[in-house]
């Protein structure tokens, strides 16, 4: 869990501090990092994470499915105007990658760190309801956004993440459940 948040917060970090495309000079609190960039920072650690994982093929499968699922989600958003990060790489209204990127970490701490809400379908619910929406205004706050979230964005980002924050935990689940499988049968 440290992890994904520790990425979360070097994600909005540098792209809510200097606004530039991935591969350049990027800033974090007026410190140059040269040629750091949000995705030299997720795919090692999300490489770390996977060479601890008993099957790396099926936990690799859970980070690409919430990676398209956050992908899919989060430019819904954009284009309904609920909320509007800064763009790196890729024009509106699509989600930026480093914002795929948390997503794949999120779900990285799912058969980790999380799993005690395996099974427990409403209370992730409600935990990706109060959350979530937290998450983004803090991102927001942070400068990672165009423009704060409106109460209404708010209110959909709670909704949305109400169903989201179940269907990762069940993907985990189904993903966990099928290693376990393969691994009873030989």
């Amino acid at each position: 869990m440290a992890t994904e948040k520790i990425n979360g917060f070097c994600y909005v970090g540098w792209c809510g501090n200097k606004q530039e495309e991935w591969g350049h000079t990027y800033t974090l609190d007026n410190v140059e990092c040269v040629g750091v960039t949000p995705a030299k920072v997720a795919i090692p650690v999300l490489a770390v994470h996977l060479s601890f994982t008993d099957d790396r093929q099926r936990e690799l499968k859970l980070l690409l499915a919430a990676g398209l699922l956050g992908f899919l989600y989060d430019t819904t958003l954009v284009n309904a105007a609920v909320f509007s990060p800064l763009q790196h790489l890729v024009p509106r209204p699509f989600s930026p990658p480093w914002m795929v990127c948390i997503w794949m970490n999120f779900a990285a701490t799912l058969n980790v760190s999380m799993v005690w809400l395996r099974g427990r379908y409403l209370l992730a619910a409600v935990f990706g309801a109060i959350g979530s929406p937290m998450a983004y205004y803090s991102g927001a706050k942070l400068g990672a956004t165009q423009a704060l979230i409106s109460l209404n964005g708010m209110l959909v980002l709670a909704v949305g993440w109400g169903v989201m924050t179940p269907l990762l935990v069940w993907l985990a689940r189904v993903c966990a459940f099928r290693a376990h499988m393969s691994q009873d049968v030989s």
